[in-house]
């Protein structure tokens, strides 16, 4: 038998888990944001940008379209003072949804 899921309720699981992750990664210090991972050559940061970059596929509809390392730099390159996004200052650990060539800091491409 298989089961069903329904798509409202997997909608709110997914983004349950979303909110969870945004908490447990808005809670780290800058040490903890830094500490390396037992993936090779990733920090704290470059695994929750993959985490965040693979959402932001998702939601474009292009899972697959980037790897791995290529979902942190495009989390990783725009600049945060404080964890703030430089260009519209929401506290944010996630992205803000600036156009990357509008954020002053970043280089061009992604969304910010």
């Amino acid at each position: 038998m298989t089961a069903v899921l329904v798509r409202t309720d997997v909608a709110r699981g997914v983004l349950d888990e979303y909110e969870s992750f945004a908490s447990l990664i808005e809670s780290l210090d800058a040490k903890a944001w830094e500490a390396p991972t037992r993936c090779r050559g990733f920090q704290v940061r470059d695994v929750a940008g993959h985490v965040i970059g693979l959402a932001e596929d998702v939601a474009k509809g292009v899972p697959g379209s980037r790897n791995a390392e290529e979902e942190a730099a495009s989390v990783r390159d725009c600049e945060r003072s404080s964890r703030r996004c430089v260009r519209c200052s929401t506290r944010s650990t996630t992205t803000c949804g600036t156009a990357r060539a509008a954020c002053p800091t970043s280089r061009s491409g992604a969304v910010c």
